[in-house]
Parts: C-alpha cells; sequence; structure tokens
C-alpha cells in the first residue's frame, strides 16, 4: 500500500540520518503565526489553510544541512522557506540567508498563459531565491513520470492541487535546490554582499548569515507541507556531498538565467 511504502522510505531516510519534524501530531518543534497546523488525516503535513502572511520557524539552528519536504498549493497561492533565520520578526525575504520560493508557477496572477509569457521576474518563480538568484525553467516536457502536468513556461514545478519534491542543500555559501527531481538552483551566495542592492534592487543583509532557524512562510494560505525532513552537515561532508554534483555551475544559474 501507498502507507507502508512511505514508512519504509521513512525508515530508509531515517537510518540515513534524516529526522523528521513533522510526524509526532503536534508543533513543539517550533513557534510561529496562529493558522499552522498538523493535518488531521496526514500527522506528517504541516499546514496553513488561512489567508494572509504567516510564519513558523524552527526551534533548532542550522548551519549546514539537507532539508526534504514535498508541498501542494491551491491556485494562485504563494509561500517560502527561509534559511538561516537569524531576526523572526523580518522579512524572510531580505532577512534570512535566502528564501526559496513555493509559488503557483502557472496561476492567472503570476503568468499570461493567453500569450505564454510570465508576469514575475525570473527570481519570484518556485525555486528561485527570492529577490536575487533565479531558478532554472528550460522544462520542455508536459507532464512528470506520473502523468501530472508541469506548469507552463519552462517551469519544473506541477500545476496548482500536485505535490511537489524538493529537496535544499545549504553547505558554507552554497545553496541549492532540487525540484521535482531537476537541480534548478545552485548558487554561491559568496559573491552577494549584505550592504548592496541586489537584482530586485533590495539589501539582502541576510545574505551573510551562517546559521540560523528555518522557516516556512504562507503568504496566501492553502499551502501544505508533507514529509519534512532534515540531516545535519558537518562543513567537511557537506562540501564532499555537494561539490561538483548538480552538472551546472554558479555561472549557469547565477547569471545567465537573469
Amino acid at each position: 500500500s501507498s502507507r507502508s511504502d512511505a514508512e519504509r522510505v521513512r525508515a530508509k531516510e531515517q537510518s540515513d540520518g534524516f529526522s523528521y519534524l513533522v510526524g509526532g501530531g503536534d508543533l513543539a518543534w517550533g513557534t510561529g503565526d496562529a493558522g499552522f497546523e498538523v493535518a488531521t488525516d496526514d500527522p506528517y503535513v504541516l499546514q496553513c489553510m488561512g489567508g494572509g502572511r504567516r510564519h513558523f520557524f524552527s526551534n533548532e539552528t542550522y548551519g549546514d544541512f539537507i532539508l526534504r519536504f514535498e508541498f501542494c498549493l491551491r491556485q494562485n497561492g504563494m509561500g517560502g522557506v527561509g534559511l538561516r533565520v537569524q531576526d523572526t520578526g523580518k522579512p524572510l525575504e531580505y532577512y534570512s540567508m535566502g528564501m526559496v520560493q513555493l509559488i503557483d508557477d502557472e496561476g492567472s496572477c503570476f503568468y499570461d498563459t493567453v500569450n505564454d509569457s510570465p508576469k514575475l521576474k525570473p527570481y519570484q518563480y518556485t525555486g528561485a531565491l527570492y529577490g536575487f538568484v533565479p531558478s532554472l525553467r528550460d522544462n520542455s516536457s508536459v507532464t512528470d513520470e506520473n502523468g501530472k502536468r508541469f506548469a507552463r513556461g519552462g517551469s519544473y514545478a506541477l500545476q496548482a492541487g500536485e505535490w511537489n519534491s524538493v529537496e535544499i542543500r545549504v553547505v558554507g555559501k552554497t545553496v541549492s535546490v532540487q525540484l521535482n527531481g531537476q537541480w534548478v538552483l545552485n548558487a554561491d551566495l559568496s559573491k552577494f554582499g549584505a550592504f548592496e542592492c541586489l537584482a530586485d534592487g533590495m539589501l539582502h543583509p541576510g545574505v551573510i548569515n551562517s546559521n540560523g532557524r528555518i522557516a516556512f512562510m504562507s503568504a496566501s494560505g492553502g499551502l501544505q507541507w508533507r514529509n519534512i525532513r532534515i540531516k545535519v552537515l558537518g562543513a567537511r561532508v557537506g562540501d564532499a556531498r555537494v561539490s561538483g554534483t548538480h552538472g551546472r555551475s554558479d555561472q549557469d544559474t547565477v547569471e545567465n538565467l537573469t
């Protein structure tokens, strides 16, 4: 059954050093705004169904890590995951090391399906570090291996209502994002300064953060995260795991996609 398959996957990942943050039926591992809850029908789902901008922060702080999860958005849904958050009272987009954008890439608010053209900047779509590093958008496939439809515009995100898989690796100054099996971002953040305006014309002082909490943000409601698990990395192990694994250089992902 699908449940037993999921249990086998969880057991394998736990043996590989991953810890599941959601799974005990409560939110004792973090703190945040009202509206975040564990789904009643699945103890491994964190959700925020109400509208408005809301945040949930891990209690623990992390330096280098691998974070894996699935997410599901409603139509025109939007949110993100903040990395190395040190000031929980300020916008994740600017005061975390970077916020990985999660958005309905084909939503009518964000994409013109009639003219097949984006309404947003490249650094505002799923998998991007919001405001300054765009994600890869060159997908020529219409559906994934399970027949689920990808969003238009070359996105590697599936259409609203489908579950997407994500892996985020944070090692030193490098952030890498895998979306539905495709590495869509591999960024060396050492080239960005805390006191310079980046691509969106804004300061991102958190870009230099060496550690911090992980934040889950919903800006629209109707956002769910499933099977959130994390593996803490030592610097040496992390560098070895990330170096040269993604087939794209920082030059490709940071500069050529802008």
